[in-house]
């Protein structure tokens, strides 16, 4: 009985453990590059504001910077940074 468990049982544990080892690194990824908040700049009434939009935006540099809607020749988005301005360029994921 004691190998007919180590011989089955064991390893398809070890398998189902991998699996979930797996998807849970490849959740935690996805959920960092999702973290960032894209901010559009605008000046409104003299004041310049950083207006949160809600884009999919990446801090990798792939050379194509992250705009509203997604469409180039719309204004381009950014990160904010340790003095709540709108400096850091966000790019498509």
């Amino acid at each position: 009985m004691k190998t007919e468990f180590s011989k089955l049982i064991l390893p398809m544990l070890v398998i189902v453990l991998a699996v979930t080892s797996a998807f849970t690194t490849v959740n935690s990824t996805t959920k960092k590059a999702l973290a960032v908040t894209p901010y559009e700049k605008q000046t409104i009434g003299g004041e310049n504001l950083c207006v949160p939009r809600l884009e999919s935006c990446s801090l990798t540099n792939n050379g194509v910077f992250c705009t509203v809607g997604q469409i180039s020749g719309n204004p381009r988005l950014y990160e904010m940074d340790a003095n709540d301005d709108c400096t850091i360029p966000l790019y498509k994921p």
